[in-house]
């Protein structure tokens, strides 16, 4: 079940070692003959011999991984211990046959193995016998034999006779022979139906047939001269209709054709019943903290009886979805849990996948949580409630359904995938060489200790220095196995385990029976949830080949922790053949290894936050899923990162620990490893900002933001253009000239958002750019608070945190006040609906499909306030008195100019307003010219690229729209442009702006939007000696034209005056004439008013 390699690393390494031969004949190395003597002598690395058993076990059929379990066919035939066994005798030696079968055929031994050695050579005896018969049976023949509830009558209500287990037990025994397998065997099972083997539809239906063919006498029974065959039907149905919330249709109809009769649903409650029962036992013994065996000792709750409760749900809710003729849905439910309560593993095994799939659905809190909830259920609403929440109310379910295409959406976009994939991929190759480095910290490490102390012994807990070349033949022969898993999850749009998608449950939109129109809703289901199934595909696919990667590393390991203590070639061999043999030996570590490569690791406290805030809802609305749609990956990518930044770890008290060694010697080499690689990165991506090289955030201070060159672009790597200028001697002129101005064309390449290696890059470029290439001198003397700014500044511009910075946003400082203002929070919610208010689960791809057509013009939602003016102050209450007044009774002018948020209609319309734009915003099917305003810098050109379309330039618009890179280019700075970026270095402030309020009334982004426009962009005026002029035309007469006055006037000045003279020729002049042409629009006559009001109460004294 692996792929062929590309590169073969066997050949790098006997190619390395036949060199390193030839350079250093008898030169110590890390292996030696005999480890007792104080320095090792010659001797070979033995990365040929772990090769060649690698190479070795692909040809013999061996245990498969956690993560390649789903391939394993579903026929009954696999057995994980015969495999075991077949295996052994190809790779193992005749000794290392019979210790591998001393210790329970484990890499190592468990503790209790002796107790459980018994057992499990019964179990083997008794799985051989087994086998034969499933051959003959068709696939998933599995059944449920006995429960622990005893039946009821449907008509009477009365207990059925025990027997009626039995006979139904009979039953199903004459049809399938080889259900015998499936007989519990405990004594307190007392021939009750065993729920542990029932796995699939037609489990189900085979118990319900059996049972109705027990009823169909007593039916008939109570039928004889009493009533129609109908009407028992519908006494029949009657029950199941109020427990189950079947609708006439299903109730009479399973499918086309196929009708109920009494028996069946007699026999479909019971089996209802019987397992609401096995749930109530379960969830009293998890209240309870365990349970009383059958010789009255109590035992403790373990997660095996968690996950025995848990798997009973989904077996709750398959058995109703299967009644409804929901096959598909129902065969779902029934792939929550993929390991038997009970099963052929042994008991310590059992213990770790039932702790391992606790902790992906919730851990221990929330289990046990779900178990109290179920009695308190059980107890207020019966049996109907028992059967609700197993498989989830209408209300829960399609509020997870709107919340899921919401998710969707946000994912929808391919740029998302691509930042997926190359993210993950980037931070596994990063990991190679900190491992190799690691290695080679170990063998040094190991080599003093020896010296020192010959008598060492080692554990297999040492980084080893060809583990990176392990890693790497693992990723290569995974390729096609990890393929084939990616499929299996993109067709389920289920995970093999834990998933950094956070949702409740996967397929929420599906229909509840296999007619039409359920069809239909599992068809919608299919289609919302491709991007779902795109992003578990690839992070399935990395999981393989990572857990392939780790899974090699560890048989190097345990291979030379061997030799290392002494053993021979052979036992060397049998100890790593025995992790070959035993994969759950070594299970723990490489599904943590997949999770920590895929950022899906728990994130303890902070990821319980992080879930808590996801819960929160308001009414319907899951008001914490807009906040932090995602939770699990932006967590990991900042506990990833963190790790691999120094400054900010290293004083932990964890970093502290594992730098010490406490947490193992493979941690502490890592650790070291992990810092030494990022630190060397570190620097040379400093120096790279220092030069320009690369960017960090778009600066937040406008008059820094103003300085940059037309096209500067964040987060980006810088290159030199096309025809790029050169000296007198040939050489390129550097990047920038003195003044920070391009000396040519630059071109630009986003990196942020590929997972922890961008963030690192990203957060210290923007450090370097934050406290030396911006003139700040406050952060420039404090690298921590740049640091943190650039911290802070970097996961806001995540897409997945976007939800995030839309809730700081509602907090936003604006005009110097904070500016309290919740709608902001629903601009992502709004943003991803359809035009029917309902979530478009492709919003991001169509948004994103818009930019490409149009440009990725900045634009903001233009807002239409309503302000108070003398007109509103001056109203009166029907006693007199004014409806505004101040505590001595007079009207309150200083009302005049503030928005009315506190009047329930223009706030109305403006939060309606400020919806319907968002919502409009990139839509394929509304235009939003109207409902959004450019964004403009102080020189009136459009933020953004609107040049970036189909129209301009094709293949980077759809480059830039769908890949996850951006790619843009500077534009050529004028002469002008350059003289006003000296001046903005000579006196400290950008000599230009763009008002955001007018005579202290603070202007909506639509105001502002069109003031700009019009005063830089269309309004020309009359200049005396200059003629009919613009604005850009007037700023290149004044700054670079000494011909004409003003130019000579500038030339005289010093530069504190030039600032001053470029307001008032310049700016004060086109912005006054632009104000009075905008106050004539007929939409602006509240402003305009308001104004007017607002100036001559200043004149008049009425306010400050």
């Amino acid at each position: 079940m692996r792929g062929l390699m590309a590169i073969d690393p066997q050949d790098i390494a006997e190619e390395n070692t036949q060199r390193s031969a030839l350079a250093q004949q008898g030169s110590p190395t890390e292996f030696a003959e005999d480890p007792k003597k104080s320095i090792q002598l010659a001797g070979k690395l033995n990365t040929k011999a772990v090769l060649n058993l690698l190479k070795e076990s692909k040809d013999v059929e061996t245990p498969s991984l956690p993560q390649e379990k789903v391939l394993i066919p579903d026929d009954g035939t696999y057995s994980e211990t015969k495999i075991k066994k077949d295996a052994a005798k190809e790779l193992l030696s005749d000794e290392g046959q019979a210790k591998f079968k001393e210790q329970g055929f484990s890499a190592k031994p468990n503790e209790g193995i002796e107790v459980l050695k018994e057992a499990e050579e019964a179990l083997s005896t008794e799985q051989a016998l087994a086998e034969q018969n499933v051959k003959n049976l068709k696939t998933q023949s599995k059944q449920a034999l006995t429960a622990d509830e005893k039946g009821f009558d449907l008509a009477t209500g009365n207990v059925v006779d025990e027997g009626k287990a039995d006979e139904a037990l009979n039953l199903i025994n004459a049809t399938d022979a080889s259900i015998e397998k499936l007989k519990a065997t405990t004594a307190d099972n007392n021939g009750d139906f065993n729920f542990d083997y029932m796995n699939t539809g037609d489990d189900i239906n085979k118990t319900i047939t059996a049972l109705s063919q027990v009823y169909k006498d007593e039916t008939q029974i109570v039928k004889r001269g009493q009533a129609t065959n109908q009407v028992t039907i519908a006494r029949a149905a009657e029950r199941m209709q109020n427990e189950v919330g079947f609708t006439r249709n299903t109730v009479f109809a399973r499918k086309e054709g196929q009708t109920w009769n009494a028996e069946e649903f007699t026999a479909a409650r019971e089996l209802l019943v019987r397992s609401a029962v096995k749930l109530t036992d379960l969830a009293t013994k998890l209240k309870n903290g365990g349970a009383n065996n059958a010789d009255g000792v109590f035992e403790p709750a373990t997660d095996l009886d968690r996950l025995a409760f848990r798997r009973q749900m989904a077996i709750h809710a398959a058995i109703q979805l299967q009644l409804k003729g929901a096959q598909t849905e129902a065969a779902r439910a029934l792939q929550s849990f993929k390991i038997q309560v009970g099963g052929e593993e042994s008991a310590v095994r059992q213990a770790q996948e039932a702790k391992r799939l606790i902790d992906e659905v919730g851990g221990l809190g929330v289990t046990d949580n779900m178990a109290r909830r179920f009695l308190d259920i059980q107890a207020s609403r019966g049996l109907a409630g028992v059967n609700t929440m197993a498989r989830g109310g209408w209300i829960a379910r399609t509020r997870q359904a709107v919340a899921d295409m919401y998710l969707a959406g946000l994912l929808s976009n391919t740029a998302t995938q691509m930042r997926n994939i190359v993210g993950t991929a980037s931070f596994m190759a990063y990991q190679l060489p900190v491992e190799a480095l690691a290695g080679v910290f170990g063998t040094l490490n190991r080599q003093s200790q020896l010296f020192l102390y010959p008598e060492t012994k080692f554990t297999t807990e040492q980084v080893e220095i060809d583990d990176f070349l392990m890693r790497l033949k693992g990723y290569s022969d995974a390729f096609v196995d990890a393929l084939r898993v990616a499929n299996v999850a993109f067709k389920s749009n289920k995970p093999a385990g834990a998933s950094k998608l956070d949702l409740e449950r996967y397929n929420a939109v599906t229909g509840t029976s296999d007619s039409y129109f359920g069809k239909s809703i599992d068809y919608l289901g299919m289609v919302s949830g491709v991007p779902f199934r795109l992003l578990l595909g690839g992070d399935e696919f990395f999981k393989t080949i990572s857990q392939r990667g780790e899974f090699n590393v560890k048989v190097n390991r345990a291979y030379k922790n061997a030799k290392r203590n002494g053993a021979t070639d052979a036992e060397a061999r049998d100890a790593a053949s025995m992790v070959i043999l035993d994969p759950g030996s070594v299970a723990d570590d490489v599904i943590e290894q997949s999770k920590f490569d895929t950022l899906q690791t728990d994130t303890g406290k902070l990821g319980k936050f992080s879930r808590d805030l996801q819960d929160v809802k308001l009414g319907f609305i899951p008001i914490g899923r807009y906040m932090l749609p995602f939770a699990t990956a932006p967590t990991n990518d900042m506990l990833r990162s963190a790790e691999m930044i120094p400054f900010l770890t290293i004083l932990g008290e964890n970093t502290q620990r594992t730098l010490k060694g406490e947490n193992g010697a493979a941690a502490a080499q890592m650790a070291y490893a992990r810092y030494t690689v990022s630190a060397l990165m570190m620097y040379q991506v400093s120096q790279f900002a220092m030069n320009g090289q690369i960017t960090g955030a778009m600066p937040q201070d406008p008059k820094v933001r103003e300085k940059l060159p037309k096209g500067w672009q964040p987060w980006s790597i810088v290159h030199k253009g096309e025809n790029w200028p050169t000296d007198g001697d040939g050489n390129d002129l550097p990047l920038y000239d003195m003044y920070g101005s391009p000396n040519g064309t630059l071109k630009y390449y986003s990196y942020n958002g590929f997972g922890p290696v961008s963030t690192v890059i990203g957060i210290t470029a923007d450090t370097v750019q934050r406290a030396h290439v911006i003139d700040d001198p406050s952060l420039r003397n404090n690298i921590f608070t740049a640091a943190a700014a650039s911290v802070y500044h970097y996961y806001k511009d995540l897409p997945m945190l976007e939800g995030m910075s839309n809730f700081i946003s509602v907090f936003s400082d604006s005009g110097g006040n904070l500016n309290f203002d919740p709608v902001r929070l629903f601009k992502s919610p709004a943003e991803a609906t359809s035009i029917a208010a309902f979530p478009n689960p492709y919003s991001s791809l169509q948004n994103a499909l818009v930019r490409a057509k149009e440009g990725s013009g900045i634009k903001d939602a233009r807002e239409n306030l309503v302000y108070y003016t003398e007109q509103d102050i001056l109203q009166t209450n029907e006693d007199g008195s004014f409806k505004y007044a101040l505590s001595d009774g007079r009207a309150d002018y200083s009302l005049i100019g503030q928005v009315k948020r506190k009047e329930l209609l223009p706030e109305a319309a403006r939060v309606i307003g400020l919806l319907n734009a968002y919502q409009a915003k990139n839509s394929m099917f509304r235009n939003d010219e109207d409902k959004f305003a450019k964004r403009y810098d102080t020189l009136g050109r459009p933020l953004g690229d609107e040049d970036t379309n189909i129209y301009v330039r094709p293949g980077r618009a759809i480059f830039n729209a769908l890949s996850g890179f951006r790619i843009s280019e500077s534009q050529p700075v004028e002469d002008y442009e350059k003289e006003l970026m000296r001046l903005s270095m000579a006196v400290g402030g950008w000599p230009l702006t763009n008002p955001k309020t007018k005579s202290g009334v603070r202007l909506s982004r639509g105001v502002q939007s069109d003031w700009v426009n019009l005063a830089k962009n269309e309004i020309e005026l009359d200049i005396a000696g200059l003629g009919r002029v613009n604005y850009r035309d007037m700023l290149r007469a004044v700054l670079t034209d000494t011909s004409n006055r003003y130019g000579a006037k500038y030339e005289m000045l010093d530069d504190i005056d030039r600032k001053q003279f470029i307001n008032n020729m310049v700016e004060k002049r086109f912005r006054d004439a632009a104000w009075t042409q905008l106050m004539q629009d007929p939409k602006y006559a509240n402003l305009n008013r308001t104004i007017f009001d607002l100036e001559n109460a200043r004149k008049e004294g009425r306010i400050e």
